[in-house]
């Protein structure tokens, strides 16, 4: 390596090491003693089912559907739902979801006839490289679909379906502008909107009527703000009247994520996107068969409150859009709907020392997240609102299987029944079956 590329990396790593976490000091104790509160009730349904499995809180779920409705409802003119399938497509899930009012957001054919079965009457088809027969399904059902568009490619292969079946569909086109990132995979350049607009006059069966952006994992309004503000900017400047009359919906996308309800280790700080500091040491004190030793145990991952983001992001509409466009506007909600709904709960089966095994493999949640990010979990049996310092792993053959260093109990013994809280998003729709089952959900 030449010198200056070593002084470069070196330089890096060291501003790496100087990180400060982007967390907040704290707890999760509020989590705990609602599970705590519940004791009796988790106990006995428990007892009536094998563990491990999951359990989903319809009045929970409701809730929090219902939250995020009022609080959007209040700042975005027109404003309409669809809850992103891909966050958990349990079928529960959908119906209630469906019977709130929503619609459905799905990215796939599955998805698609997942929704049609949970009798959804409106449904967005997003997602990058639809296939034909992706796109000849939503063609049978365009009565309550809408397309989001992800490319000239994707255009012209609808067109052609259309044109020769002669069906008429509602559609959008995916964009991403300058703040994007990763996520510029998805959709057209900002810039090239217009030509799009224009390309897509070509033909008749395609009546493109709005525009969607989606920037995931999401705390604060900021971005949604910056992205509206770029749109605005475009379509004064791009935009003839006309044109901009054409726009009957904007749809922002999902992103929003819960607020006070995980976290996150020293050593896994902006994990998995960016290395930080507090891993680079970690490694490093592996490496030399030392223990990492920091001064933190966790961060707790705050975020904005549903009310205040839409606040925020109705705020920037009223002032950048509102003059130019007279539309609907849409959301694409997943995790904030699912996440807090839904519990792992499995029995402790063995105790060594000050590591506990449990029944639940990380299977059930379809990757590492306990070794990266930061849990409330909660021994039912024997519960407190003090944290014991244990490692508490699955019953998988793999030293991976792993969900925390900390549980709330006065003691753990075998038998124990523990509650993993807020498992509702990404995590039983990533389950698989390595060396276990995926555990049976049921409701309560």
């Amino acid at each position: 390596m030449k010198k200056n590329a070593k002084s470069h990396s070196k330089k890096l790593i060291l501003k790496l090491l100087e990180e400060k976490p982007r967390g907040t000091k704290g707890t999760l104790v509020h989590i705990a003693k609602n599970i705590i509160s519940q004791k009796k009730a988790l106990i006995e349904y428990a007892a009536a089912h094998r563990s491990p499995l999951y359990l989903i809180d319809e009045n929970h779920l409701h809730h929090d559907v219902q939250a995020f409705m009022k609080g959007f409802n209040a700042h975005l003119p027109g404003h309409e739902a669809y809850y992103a399938v891909k966050a958990n497509y349990h079928p529960f899930i959908l119906k209630k979801v469906v019977q709130d009012g929503l619609g459905l957001d799905v990215s796939s054919e599955r998805e698609l006839k997942l929704a049609l079965e949970a009798g959804a009457k409106k449904i967005l088809f997003s997602g990058p490289g639809k296939s034909e027969d992706d796109l000849r399904l939503a063609l049978k059902h365009a009565d309550i679909l809408t397309v989001n568009m992800d490319s000239f490619e994707e255009l012209h292969r609808l067109g052609k379906l259309t044109n020769e079946t002669k069906t008429h569909i509602r559609a959008g086109i995916r964009f991403f502008s300058s703040v994007h990132g990763a996520w510029s995979k998805f959709g057209i350049p900002l810039s090239q909107l217009k030509k799009f607009w224009r390309e897509a006059e070509k033909f008749p069966y395609i009546d493109l009527q709005g525009l969607h952006f989606h920037i995931s994992l999401n705390l604060k309004a900021e971005k949604y703000s910056q992205v509206l503000t770029e749109l605005a900017t475009y379509l004064e400047k791009d935009f003839t009247k006309q044109l901009r009359e054409k726009i009957k919906f904007i749809d922002i996308g999902g992103g929003y994520y819960p607020d006070n309800v995980e976290g996150f280790y020293p050593w896994s700080d902006h994990y998995p996107w960016t290395l930080s500091g507090g891993h680079i040491t970690k490694l490093a004190h592996e490496y030399y068969g030392e223990k990492a030793s920091f001064k933190d145990k966790y961060y707790i991952t705050r975020a904005e409150s549903q009310e205040e983001m839409a606040k925020k992001i109705g705020q920037t509409i009223q002032k950048r859009l509102k003059k130019l466009v007279n539309c609907v506007y849409y959301t694409e909600p997943g995790r904030i709907l699912v996440n807090n709904s839904t519990y792992i709960i499995g029995t402790v089966m063995d105790v060594k020392d000050k590591v506990i095994i449990t029944d639940i493999g990380i299977n059930a949640t379809g990757w590492e997240f306990g070794q990266h990010f930061y849990m409330p979990i909660v021994n039912l049996t024997h519960p407190d609102t003090k944290e014991k310092e244990m490692l508490v792993y699955g019953s998988l053959c793999t030293p991976r299987d792993f969900w925390g260093y900390y549980i709330y109990a006065k003691t753990v013994k075998t038998g124990d029944l523990i509650v993993i809280p807020n498992q509702g998003a990404y995590k039983f729709t990533l389950a698989q079956t390595f060396i276990k089952e995926i555990p049976p959900t049921f409701t309560i």
